[in-house]
């Protein structure tokens, strides 16, 4: 039996990579003949969902040990090569790949997503790396051609791994409201008071024209904070509890979503929901291009008046949108699963 050690920003309460987890784990656990652990915060909490053996971040030896008795090293998607937040994050995930080089290890990355890399020595260490880890494959096109210039083995452009998932996994429940609704996935960010003002507006606009708004956090406890003001605005606004089958369940039933957090986007489209993006990254933008869905603005560009004429356009093409939405989730869902399964042809010809 194969021994494969899956490394990503788990068990840290994100919706985003749970989903994540949950969507490789299980690819894996059909083909059968691997033993999957998985690098995670909260090691107890992977176990309990995800049926797979957690380790912990925090401890350091045992991670070097863990390393040496793997066979196969895989970054399982995520943003995690990029100094945007913060250097040290970049050190900790290119230390524990370089580690499974330096110890004899395959190293892959299955639908990985990258940057921004902004400080030149770390894009030179991550061009050491990249050159020698065994094979890539790009959660996008912008992170194909930028792993394209670290001159990597072997490089595919390939999607998100949530893609694997399907929309009749889940099982239909209630609707959060009695009127039609639109979902909202917001994060805090750098322009927190700008962000609120424009969304506090939308949602009232959203209301004269029969609609109410169920909000989703993607990530607690931030994602809940940060929406909390908006809840005083009365009984046309809801907040979703923290759980992906809830969340499922209520994109299938939404109108349309307006979202921040990529994962949210990426499941209305599985839940073939249309949507409009507030890209506070270029990964945002860049997917929402992908499906040919609105980008109502950016974060720093956002205002009460841009999200408003979205909307008014997102109402006037709904059904266009929502068929632009299934004319690429085909491709797309058919991409995961090859993916995925060049992956089981690299570990099987591991030896």
């Amino acid at each position: 039996m194969k021994k494969l050690f899956l490394i990503g920003y788990y068990g840290y309460d994100n919706m985003g990579d749970e989903v994540l987890l949950s969507s490789i784990t299980r690819f894996l656990k059909e083909q059968g003949g691997i033993a999957i652990k998985v690098l995670s915060y909260n090691a107890h909490d992977t176990e309990r969902v995800h049926g797979v053996e957690g380790v912990s971040r925090s401890k350091g030896l045992g991670l070097i040990k863990q390393i040496l008795q793997t066979d196969i090293l895989v970054s399982g998607g995520g943003s995690i090569l990029q100094d945007g937040t913060s250097s040290k994050s970049l050190y900790y995930y290119m230390g524990i790949l370089g580690l499974g080089k330096l110890l004899g290890k395959k190293v892959y990355l299955m639908g990985n997503g990258y940057g921004p890399v902004t400080h030149g020595y770390n894009r030179m260490m991550l061009k050491f790396l990249l050159k020698n880890v065994d094979g890539i494959v790009s959660r996008d096109q912008d992170a194909y051609e930028a792993f394209a210039r670290y001159q990597p083995k072997r490089l595919f452009n390939g999607v998100d791994c949530v893609f694997l998932q399907r929309s009749d996994q889940t099982t239909h429940a209630d609707k959060p409201s009695k009127r039609p609704y639109v979902v909202m996935s917001l994060r805090p960010w750098k322009n927190d008071l700008a962000i609120l003002e424009a969304v506090s507006d939308t949602i009232d606009k959203l209301d004269r024209l029969g609609y109410d708004t169920v909000l989703v956090p993607m990530k607690q406890p931030d994602d809940s904070l940060f929406s909390r003001p908006l809840l005083e605005k009365g009984g046309h606004v809801s907040l979703l509890e923290h759980d992906i089958e809830a969340l499922k369940q209520c994109l299938e039933h939404a109108s349309f979503t307006i979202g921040m957090r990529l994962h949210a986007l990426i499941l209305s489209t599985i839940a073939h929901t249309p949507f409009i993006a507030v890209s506070y990254d270029p990964k945002v933008a860049s997917f929402a291009r992908q499906v040919d869905q609105k980008v109502g603005c950016t974060t720093e560009s956002i205002s009460s008046e841009k999200l408003s004429d979205a909307i008014d356009d997102m109402l006037m093409n709904l059904e266009k949108y929502r068929m632009l939405l299934n004319e690429n989730l085909v491709d797309l869902s058919k991409t995961a699963t090859e993916q995925m399964e060049l992956l089981m042809t690299w570990i099987n010809d591991c030896n």
